[in-house]
């Protein structure tokens, strides 16, 4: 069974520096679609901390974070890697 994510214990607030963001723009579409926003303004969240917490999945470290932009707050799932960050979804509340 898999963790809901709602241990206090498991949410950091963190600062994260990628030097670019990446997507499949396929993906992206159909998230604008779906949840009304698209991955370009996720990127907003990193101008500051974050609350995250690491989610587990079988083939990498993925981060589920909340933050926020100029308009309203994110959440979004993200992995991290070298010089990039792959953005996988993103809504807001």
């Amino acid at each position: 069974m898999r963790d809901s994510g709602l241990m206090a214990s498991d949410w950091n607030f963190l600062e994260f520096a990628f030097h670019e963001f990446e997507w499949d723009h396929e993906k992206e579409r159909k998230n604008r679609t779906k949840h009304g926003v698209g991955f370009l303004e996720a990127t907003q969240i990193f101008n500051q901390e974050i609350l995250a917490r690491q989610d587990f999945d079988e083939s990498e470290d993925r981060y589920f974070a909340i933050g926020i932009t100029a308009t309203r707050t994110l959440a979004i799932v993200f992995t991290e890697r070298l010089f990039t960050s792959d953005i996988f979804w993103v809504g807001y509340s």
